[in-house]
């Protein structure tokens, strides 16, 4: 018969194992598999463009309901019931 336990914890860079769980004690002399996640970051480093990207979406995520005023939130119901037209140059009479 097999038991198998999962723990969460990391390697120290001396190469210690730190359980999260302070309550986990270590198999002492006993066989064990040891499976690690690791998170990928690309070698090529990230383009101006990119990270103004990458900034736009940070400040999008931060802005609240709480960081419109009314007028603001007027606005984007007039735009989600069609109130704004684009309107170009060419095509005025």
């Amino acid at each position: 018969m097999v038991q198998i336990q999962a723990h969460q914890g990391y390697f120290q860079s001396d190469g210690r194992l730190i359980f999260s769980n302070t309550f986990v004690e270590p198999p002492k002399n006993k066989k064990v598999t040891v499976l690690w996640e690791e998170e990928i970051v690309p070698d090529k480093k990230t383009t101006s463009q990119q990270q103004t990207v990458l900034d736009v979406l940070e400040s999008l995520e931060s802005i609240s309901k709480e960081d419109f005023t009314p007028e603001d939130l007027e606005s984007f119901e007039r735009l989600e019931r069609g109130g704004f037209e684009l309107k170009f140059e060419e095509r005025l009479p």
